[in-house]
This record gives structure tokens, C-alpha cells and sequence, in this order.
């Protein structure tokens, strides 16, 4: 009786191999490909705005466009799916002047995880992509300027003090959701790739973006 059951699991696993293999012909129907892991770099310009908070009371917004870089592992197990993680560093920007704000800078930098979809493309070694996952990431800021309006209160004179001229420095968290689209094309272990990704939050700099050029290497 159990070898009986054996072979009739034996036989619909067999035919359900089948069935896959019919329905996603020649080799978009493996469930891995030869080297389905790969790492790489890319590089480009990206765009972020930082928030300061001005002295009369309302937020300041300075845009910036600095180089930004980032490092990414990823898998491609699936012809038509993949995932990808990356450490994106979106560069560190340098504001002008507005009202009592002399200088400043933003620099946003952080984390993330994608999964990956493939278009089926009818042109040799070339591949266009979806990406849609959540990032997590640190706007580090500095601003410097006279601030003879805001004062901070000090309970060992019970009074509020007076800022002045004074350079201020922090960082703060956000998470969003992260997307992006791109195409690469293939050469033997290596890809040539341009991407463009967003992350889409209110927090620290705001939704961020880099839109890069890079190699990947698949082992």
C-alpha cells in the first residue's frame, strides 16, 4: 500500500513538472538560472530637499542635486523575478543662503530592499525591470546663521537665551516605500545598467531619488 502511494506522488510531481515546463518553454521555465546571484555599483545624480526650520517660525526648504552612489547584491532565481538589496548613499548637499540661514547641507543615506519583476523583452541579453520594496534611511543636516529671534530656555537661570549666531547639526529617520524602474543589457557575467529609484516620504529629505548608471557581476 505505501509503495503504491509512493509512486502515484512520485508520478503527479513528475507531471506536474511537466506542466511548468510546458507552460514557460526553454529556459524562462528553469527555476534558476546558472548564476542567478550577482553584485554591483552604480553611480549618479540624485535629488533630495532638507527642511530648517527659519527663524520667524516656518519650515525653509533648500533642493539639492549632488552625486550620489550606491552598492547592491542581488538574486534573479526566476526569468520573469528577482530581489535585490542596496545600501544607497544619495551625497551630501551644500544650500545657499535664505533669510537668516547663512549656509547648510543635507546628506541622506540609507538601506534598502526591493523585489524585481522582468518584462519579457524579444531582444537578446536585454532586460527591462520593476522595482518596488521599502527603504529605510538618515538625512544627516547642518545649518549655520544668526538667529537673534529664537531662544532656548535655560532652568538653571529660568529665562530663555538667546541663540545668535550659531551652527546647528543633527540627523533624523525615515522609512518609505521605495520603487523604481530600469534596463540593463548582458554580456557574459556582466550587465550594464540605468536606473532610476524614489523613495516616497515626507520625512527628513524629502523623497529622495537617484538616477544612476552601473555594472553588476553575476557568480
Amino acid at each position: 500500500m505505501r509503495e503504491s502511494v509512493r509512486r502515484i506522488m512520485i508520478a503527479a510531481a513528475a507531471s506536474a513538472a511537466g506542466a511548468v515546463h510546458v507552460a514557460l518553454p526553454g529556459k524562462a521555465a528553469a527555476a534558476q538560472a546558472a548564476d542567478p546571484y550577482y553584485v554591483g555599483a552604480s553611480v549618479g545624480q540624485s535629488s533630495f530637499e532638507t527642511d530648517f526650520l527659519s527663524d520667524s517660525g516656518g519650515p525653509v526648504s533648500f533642493r539639492g542635486q549632488p552625486l550620489g552612489w550606491k552598492f547592491l547584491l542581488g538574486a534573479r532565481p526566476f526569468s520573469f523575478f528577482g530581489a535585490e538589496i542596496e545600501y544607497v548613499d544619495f551625497g551630501e548637499a551644500h544650500f545657499g543662503e535664505s533669510g537668516e540661514i547663512t549656509s547648510s547641507l543635507g546628506h541622506p543615506r540609507g538601506g534598502a530592499a526591493f523585489a524585481v519583476g522582468y518584462l519579457p523583452v524579444p531582444i537578446p541579453n536585454l532586460d527591462v525591470f520593476g522595482k518596488l520594496g521599502v527603504a529605510r534611511y538618515r538625512a544627516a543636516y547642518e545649518y549655520s546663521g544668526n538667529f537673534p529671534n529664537t531662544c532656548i530656555y535655560n532652568p538653571t537661570l529660568d529665562e530663555c537665551v538667546t541663540i545668535g549666531r550659531a551652527t546647528i547639526s543633527g540627523a533624523s529617520d525615515a522609512t518609505g516605500l521605495a520603487y523604481g524602474i530600469g534596463a540593463q543589457y548582458r554580456f557574459g557575467a556582466f550587465a550594464v545598467r540605468a536606473e532610476f529609484e524614489k523613495v516616497s516620504t515626507t520625512q527628513s529629505a524629502t523623497a529622495p531619488s537617484l538616477l544612476s548608471v552601473g555594472l553588476t557581476y553575476s557568480f
